[in-house]
C-alpha cells in the first residue's frame, strides 16, 4: 500500500518549493534558503515512521555519517540537521538537479568511458567511506546523483553501518544489487559493497541491474534466487573490453573471499582498463595523508603486470592423459589476454593436455553448467593480482606515490595480499556426452581449497568457474586454471577429447 505523501515542515531561513522523492521512510524536499541565498535539498523523517526507534536511529546515524565523510568530492555535503518544530527529523543537504543514475539508465545509454570514469570517482568515495570504517550498504544507481556539472554525487547512507560488521543490524537492501551474503545472517564488510558498486556499473553499461530479465519474472523472491545461483550473464554489449567483463565478474563473485579485498583493489583494475583503451586515466581522490592527495596509476606506469617463471607441468598420469608438444588449435586464455593487452609480455608456461576417453566418465547434470559464474578471471594478471595491488598500494613503482593509508585493509577482517600460486590441475579424463557436449573431470590437487577456472576453447571462450572437479562443456578442448581463496591462478592445463 503507498503511503500518504507528507507536507514539507516549516523551518525558519527557508522556504519550501516541492518534493523532489520519496523513500520507505523519509521524504525529501527541495527549499530554497534565505541566506545565503541558495536551493538545498531537505530529507525528512515521514511522521508515519516517528515512532520506530529503529528509523530515529538510521536517520540519524545518516546525519552523522555523511557529515563525517561529506567533504568529499563525490559525496553528497551535509549542511546541518536538527529537528523540525512539528517533532520531524531533517536532514539539510546539497542539491543535484540532474537526474539519478537509475533515471538516466532508462533514458541514456552511457559510453564505456563514463561509465569507468564514474566507477573510479563514486568508487573513491566509498573508499573514503571505508577507511572512516563506514560500510554504505545500499550502493545502486538511484543513490548516484547527478549534480548541474554532470559530476556524481554518492546520496543516501541511511542503512549505512558504522564500525564494521559486527554492529550491523541487518537493515534493509536493494535486492538487484545487492550480493549473496546480504539475503541472510552472514556478517557484511567492504566486499558487500565491492559486490554492489560492481553490480551498479553492470547496470549502467547494460540498462538493467546484472539479474533482471527484460521480460521474465523480476520479483524479489525470483531475483534472490538468481542471484544466489547463477553465473553473472554477459553484458550483451560489443563495445565493452573483455578486461572489464572479468573485473566486474570477478566484483560480483558469489563467494566475497573471491573478491578484490577493497574498492580500490577494484579501482585499480578499473584503471588498467582506461589505460588500455588508451583512455585518461581517473585519478583516485583520496583524503591527503601528508605525502599525496590523489593516487595515480599512470597509462605508462612501468610497475605493469606481468607473469613470470611459471614451471610447465608434466603429465602424470599416461593413460588418462598426454602431453602434446605443440598446443592444437585455438588460443589459450593467457595468449588470448596478452593479445588483448593485458599482459606485458607472453612468459607464462602453460600445459597442454589431451584428455583420452574415459571408459566410465558417467555425465554430470547439465545444473553443473549452470552454477558457474561468468565472467569471473581477471586474465592472466591474476596470477600475481595480490602482490600487484599490495606494490602499488605501497607506491613500490611507477608514478603512484606511497599512501600509508593505502598499505592498511579497510576491516580488520578482510583478507590480505600474501599470495602464493596455486599447483596446476592433473589427471584429466573426458568423454562425449553424445549430445553435443563434452564431460572432463581432473583430480584435484593438494593443499586447497580450490576454485577453478574453465575456459572452453573457441572464439567466443569466457571463463567460468566451478567448485567441482568436473565439467560440462560445449566444445571439445577446456583450458583449467585452479585459482586459491587469495585469487591467485596456477599454470594453464588444456584437456581435449580426441
Amino acid at each position: 500500500m503507498t503511503r500518504q505523501q507528507s507536507t514539507p515542515p516549516q523551518l525558519v531561513g527557508f522556504t519550501p518549493i516541492e518534493l523532489i522523492g520519496s523513500g520507505g521512510y523519509a521524504d525529501v524536499f527541495l527549499y530554497e534558503q534565505h541566506m545565503p541565498r541558495r536551493k538545498v535539498a531537505v530529507k525528512v523523517l515521514v511522521s508515519d515512521s516517528l515512532g520506530g526507534d529503529l528509523q530515529r536511529r538510521q536517520f540519524a546515524a545518516e546525519a552523522n555519517l555523511m557529515a563525517q565523510v561529506s567533504t568529499h568530492p563525490f559525496i553528497v555535503s551535509i549542511f546541518h540537521a536538527d529537528v523540525a518544530p512539528d517533532g520531524r527529523p531533517y536532514i539539510i543537504m546539497e542539491y543535484y538537479p540532474g537526474e539519478n543514475f537509475l533515471k538516466r539508465a532508462r533514458s541514456e545509454r552511457f559510453g564505456v568511458a563514463e561509465v569507468l570514469r564514474v566507477g573510479v570517482q563514486v568508487g573513491s568515495a566509498l573508499e573514503t567511506a571505508h577507511r572512516a570504517r563506514i560500510l554504505h550498504r545500499d550502493i545502486k544507481p538511484a543513490n548516484i546523483l547527478t549534480s548541474e556539472y554532470r559530476r556524481p554525487g554518492l546520496a543516501d547512507f541511511g542503512i549505512a553501518s558504522a564500525a564494521g560488521p559486527e554492529q550491523s543490524d541487518g537493515g534493509g537492501v536493494s535486492i538487484p544489487w545487492s550480493p549473496p551474503e546480504a539475503f541472510g545472517d552472514a556478517e557484511l564488510d567492504a566486499r558487500a559493497d565491492v559486490y554492489a558498486l560492481a553490480a551498479t556499473l553492470y547496470h549502467l553499461l547494460a540498462g538493467r541491474s546484472p539479474f533482471e530479465l527484460p521480460s521474465g519474472d523480476n520479483s524479489a523472491v525470483a531475483l534472490m534466487s538468481r542471484i544466489e545461483r547463477l553465473p553473472v550473464p554477459p553484458i550483451g554489449r560489443a563495445d565493452v573490453p573483455a578486461s572489464l567483463e572479468r573485473a566486474l565478474g570477478q566484483a560480483m563473485a558469489k563467494n566475497p573471499a573471491h573478491r578484490p579485498a577493497s574498492v580500490v583493489a577494484l579501482l585499480r583494475q578499473l584503471q588498467e582498463v582506461e589505460a588500455e583503451l588508451r583512455l585518461a586515466v581517473t585519478p583516485l581522490e583520496l583524503a591527503d595523508d601528508g605525502s599525496t592527495a590523489r593516487a595515480r596509476l599512470a597509462p605508462d606506469d612501468d610497475d605493469a603486470t606481468r607473469v613470470k617463471g611459471v614451471t610447465e607441468l608434466r603429465a602424470q598420469d599416461p593413460v588418462a592423459i598426454e602431453s602434446v608438444p605443440e598446443r592444437p588449435t585455438g588460443v589459450g586464455p593467457a595468449r588470448q589476454r596478452q593479445r588483448e593487452g593485458l599482459l606485458a609480455e607472453p612468459e607464462v608456461g602453460e600445459t597442454v593436455m589431451r584428455a583420452t576417453p574415459a571408459a566410465a566418465t558417467p555425465p554430470v547434470s547439465p545444473t553443473s553448467r549452470s552454477r558457474r559464474w561468468l565472467p569471473y578471471s581477471i586474465g592472466g594478471a591474476v596470477a600475481v593480482i595480490g602482490v600487484v595491488v599490495a606494490v602499488l598500494l605501497a607506491g613500490g613503482g611507477g608514478n603512484t606515490p606511497s599512501s600509508p593509508a593505502d598499505t592498511q585493509p579497510v576491516f580488520d577482517n578482510l583478507p590480505g595480499a600474501d599470495v602464493q600460486l596455486p599447483v596446476p590441475v592433473e589427471s584429466f579424463t573426458g568423454s562425449d556426452n553424445g549430445d553435443g557436449t563434452y564431460h572432463f573431470e581432473w583430480t584435484a590437487p593438494e593443499g586447497g581449497p580450490w576454485t577453478y577456472v574453465v575456459t572452453e576453447v573457441g572464439p567466443d571462450a569466457r571463463p567460468a568457474t566451478v567448485e567441482e572437479t568436473a565439467y560440462d562443456a560445449a566444445t571439445s578442448c577446456i583450458d583449467v586454471e585452479t585459482m586459491n581463496t587469495a585469487g591467485a591462478l596456477s599454470a594453464t592445463t588444456r584437456g581435449c577429447v580426441p
